[in-house]
């Protein structure tokens, strides 16, 4: 009976230690300006062009770092197409973004597969790993990887829309306080 009262207290000490680390991504994240390289590629048809960021949109910026599999990531670009539809009704100036950066390695295997999608999404290819470097505040927790960003490209709205109705929510009245 003990051990169980001294395991549950330290399941509590280290689920405050998790939350308590949660908490300090969430603020050093949110409200922080996301720049983007110049070196990002985007795919048209068999063809990679500079990616430009200069535009002030609303964007959603759904970002896969080289932990996760991106080949996965551009079969499952078709989900998010209800949530982008309904952005961008709610908010013209509304785009989504998938940031891909996939290792060194599998650059060229996520290159074909994007071109063999030939989806109809805005997807920025990170080649170089230059989007992590200039942005630190961005945790490796991929729970913070996908994230609402105002005309300025600050962080106004943290989290996933897709699997999250609340977030979804959030994100909806983000999109009509944002309207220009």
């Amino acid at each position: 009976m003990k051990i169980l009262h001294n395991l549950t207290i330290v399941a509590i000490l280290l689920m405050a230690v998790a939350c308590n680390s949660v908490g300090r991504e969430y603020e050093r994240l949110a409200g922080s300006r996301i720049t983007f390289p110049n070196s990002l590629q985007r795919v048209e048809g068999r063809d990679t062009l500079p990616y430009d960021f200069r535009d002030e949109k609303v964007r959603l910026l759904i970002y896969f770092d080289s932990a996760l599999c991106n080949t996965c990531a551009i079969s499952k670009l078709g989900d998010w197409k209800p949530i982008i539809d309904s952005a961008e009704l709610i908010n013209p100036d509304f785009e989504a973004v998938f940031l891909l950066s996939p290792p060194r390695s599998e650059y060229k295997k996520v290159l074909r597969e994007m071109m063999l999608h030939r989806n109809d999404y805005n997807i920025a290819i990170d080649r170089e790993g230059a989007f992590a470097s200039r942005n630190s505040q961005i945790p490796k927790d991929s729970r913070f990887h996908t994230m609402l960003l105002d005309n300025d490209n600050r962080v106004v709205v943290i989290g996933d829309p897709l699997y999250n109705t609340t977030i979804w929510n959030l994100t909806k009245q983000t999109l009509l306080e944002l309207q220009k």
